[in-house]
């Protein structure tokens, strides 16, 4: 598998989980020579996540997005984002965030986007590939 890939929330939450062999497998996922990509809305609901379920103190969320910032790729939601997550969001039926995070893949050229909450295999406009780390 080549090409950019976009990182979803749920993943970057299971990269500080005490859910060993999920933090392991997202570990190895990273490890691998991709170029990735996270965008604003991921950071947002990272630190959302972090804060809602208690799962790191405030400077250790400052730390790990510091991190996260400086290995993956940022990308900004634009004006035309929104426009096209929201016929994403009709045509495939997408919660309205997933498919800004998917607009946000297809606008950013990925070809791969990882996620546990989306479906394993679908093929979005027939140039970007969703799959769930965690199904063999």
């Amino acid at each position: 598998m080549k090409g950019k890939c976009f990182i979803d929330t749920n993943l970057l939450v299971y990269a500080i989980s005490t859910d060993a062999d999920k933090a392991n497998k997202i570990e190895l996922l990273f490890r691998e020579s991709f170029d990735f990509l996270i965008s604003t809305q991921v950071v947002n609901e990272f630190i959302n996540t972090c804060h809602r379920k208690n799962l790191l103190p405030v400077n250790d969320i400052r730390s790990v997005v510091e991190d996260f910032l400086s290995f993956f790729e940022l990308a900004i939601i634009q004006e035309s984002t929104i426009l096209l997550a929201l016929n994403l969001k009709e045509q495939y039926n997408f919660s309205w965030y997933d498919g800004l995070i998917v607009a946000t893949a297809l606008e950013n050229d990925c070809t791969h986007l990882f996620s546990e909450d989306m479906q394993h295999g679908l093929l979005v406009e027939k140039r970007l590939a969703i799959h769930n780390p965690f199904v063999p």
